[in-house]
């Protein structure tokens, strides 16, 4: 649910930022590049705090124990 409420927040504000800018007649290479921008700051900033930064539980590793096993197994074509 987080990476699509950031996904829709990130499609959103760059959909109205574009339509903003070709009714402003305002559109070229770099205002676009600062629309993407513009996209990533809004979205990050409504979901910073629910984004778990240096919270997580487990690694990967402890869901996959036998990750390198396999991936070693993979490699070889056993």
């Amino acid at each position: 649910m987080l990476a699509a409420g950031v996904s829709l927040t990130y499609f959103v504000t760059i959909a109205l930022a574009l339509w903003f800018a070709v009714r402003a007649d305002f559109l070229n290479g770099f205002s676009v590049f600062l629309i993407l921008a513009l996209g990533w700051i809004v979205a990050g900033a409504v979901f910073a705090g629910r984004l778990p930064f240096g919270k997580t539980q487990k690694t990967f590793l402890d869901f996959e124990p036998k990750y390198w096993n396999e991936h070693w197994k993979y490699a070889r074509g056993c």
